[in-house]
């Protein structure tokens, strides 16, 4: 019956009997995993129902808090599709952009049409994205990390997490050691430099975002006194010491609010145990952008 709805919501009445899944045999890391692979490769909508109707058959419990933590996350991005909205936002850089995500969802989910300059320190990630950046004419990407000495330095890579700065016990924890640490030589940017290099005259509405693994306070304070010229500023930021110097939570709000900003959303980013945020999204306007709303 389950399944038969989903087809039906799909459009796909007429399909064949859901064939025998191991999806029973799963795990709930299978589960999620599998589920994320459905939504990165759903071109045919009978094999994704069907897919889709097994999991949660076997595994409505799994599939359900699965299907929640997609649900918040897409109303994170449709916020921050409004916040660009609301502040006439055309131009983001985009700092530790990974495989672009980040980009690949403005442009696609919140129908982002301005410019996007990404950058990204990892070679294999980079590569990743430049395939992603041919479909979005107005996607800039460079091979870069954000920091505040520019030149080439090293960066440390552990699994799925890199940072120029080195891994706390915390962090091993939380994350896990996937796979032995190891260091990669990149370029590094400072932002006031690259700001320049991308020419952005005054009548641009620019957002920065930065997710730069601890390196958050002297990524802003590359920018020197440029900071001043971007409308909304996103920052990723732990809860807790991942990484050895890495700014904590008070602090950079501090910085933020004698940098002439204010607060105006914040959600969780990572959850461990499925219940405990350990990792924090931050979005920030000009404080005379803020004064300047009409609130009423």
């Amino acid at each position: 019956m389950l399944s038969g709805l989903i087809q039906k919501l799909l459009g796909r009445e007429n399909v064949q009997p859901l064939e025998q899944s191991p999806v029973d045999r799963l795990d709930e890391s299978g589960i999620r995993q599998q589920l994320e692979e459905l939504i990165a490769q759903a071109k045919d909508a009978t094999a994704f129902g069907n897919a889709l109707a097994n999991a949660l058959e076997h595994k409505p419990e799994i599939v359900g808090r699965a299907i929640n933590a997609r649900v918040v996350h897409y109303q994170w991005l449709s916020q921050i599709g409004l916040l660009l909205e609301r502040f006439d936002i055309d131009t983001v850089i985009d700092g530790g952009a990974n495989t672009g995500q980040f980009a690949t969802t403005l442009f696609g989910s919140a129908l982002f049409k301005g410019d996007i300059h990404s950058y990204e320190p990892l070679e294999k990630e980079f590569q990743i994205m430049k395939g992603y950046q041919q479909h979005y004419p107005r996607w800039q990407i460079f091979n870069a990390a954000i920091g505040d000495v520019e030149g080439q330095t090293e960066i440390n890579i552990s699994g799925e997490t890199s940072s120029l700065l080195a891994r706390t016990a915390i962090m091993d924890k939380v994350a896990g050691q996937e796979a032995a640490p190891a260091t990669q030589v990149v370029t590094v940017k400072r932002i006031d430099s690259l700001y320049r290099d991308l020419l952005l005259d005054d009548r641009k509405r620019v957002m920065l975002k930065l997710d730069v693994q601890g390196f958050e306070e002297r990524a802003l304070r590359s920018a020197g006194d440029l900071l001043k010229k971007f409308k909304l500023v996103q920052i990723e930021l732990a809860g807790m010491a991942m990484y050895d110097g890495d700014v904590r939570i008070p602090q950079c709000l501090k910085l933020m609010e004698d940098e002439g900003f204010v607060l105006i959303y914040a959600k969780n980013n990572y959850v461990v145990q499925e219940a405990v945020a350990v990792d924090f999204d931050f979005v920030f306007c000009r404080r005379s952008e803020f004064e300047a709303m009409q609130l009423a």
